[in-house]
């Protein structure tokens, strides 16, 4: 399968974007959060999640620096169902507390998701969805491909989305010149989108502590 999943390393600049919307209507991506960001990662399962944009910013360069320090536990199991969906699930924990679930799966031959759930005091508060369609790119010549990709950015707070952010770009195997994702103007949505995304936090959820290596219903 053709794998266009960026290394998690570049996620602070690819995933959040701005705090008014990397895919806000004539916005583009803020690229400058710092990913040396350090300081305790919440362990109290009592503690508030974060509810601004700014703090949801915080809580996330902390995980990611926590991850890219080696810092957090993980446990994985993969998953098929009858072939038609394969994915991985890992879930990222801090003594004990659930920080991160990341789910990546693919459909077919064709299609593949990469999905990261942020997760605070046991509330999810952030939710960054890759989506990534390929097929032959008959302009380009022979054995050319193109992505249609699809990049969702979910703010959370108190189980709703309130900020929702979108971005749609091509990327061709034959260009010279594929542009740069982390300067496209992106959108604001409406936030029905994320309801898909919300339902398959739960179900992961659910899965944490009795994995399957079936049929996952993440979208129901």
């Amino acid at each position: 399968m053709k794998q266009h999943f960026f290394i998690f390393a570049l996620s602070i600049y690819v995933v959040l974007g701005c705090s008014n919307g990397r895919n806000n209507a004539q916005t583009t991506d803020s690229n400058s959060m710092d990913t040396t960001l350090t300081g305790k990662v919440a362990k109290d399962s009592q503690v508030n999640p974060p509810a601004s944009v700014e703090e949801i910013q915080t809580a996330y360069a902390k995980t990611v620096a926590y991850l890219h320090e080696g810092k957090l536990d993980s446990s994985t199991f993969d998953y098929n169902c009858q072939d038609e969906r394969t994915g991985r699930v890992t879930y990222f924990t801090d003594n004990g507390q659930l920080l991160l679930i990341r789910h990546r799966y693919g459909e077919f031959s064709h299609f593949e998701a990469d999905e990261e759930y942020y997760v605070q005091g046991d509330q999810l508060y952030f939710i960054f969805n890759r989506a990534t369609s390929w097929a032959f790119d008959s302009a380009g010549g022979d054995g050319s491909t193109q992505d249609n990709i699809t990049e969702q950015r979910i703010y959370i707070r108190q189980s709703q989305a309130f900020q929702c952010l979108q971005k749609d770009y091509v990327l061709r195997s034959a260009a010279k010149n594929n542009p740069d994702v982390n300067q496209l103007p992106s959108k604001t949505t409406d936030c029905q989108s994320a309801k898909p995304l919300l339902n398959s936090y739960l179900a992961l959820r659910r899965q944490q502590a009795n994995p399957s290596n079936g049929c996952i219903e993440t979208r129901e």
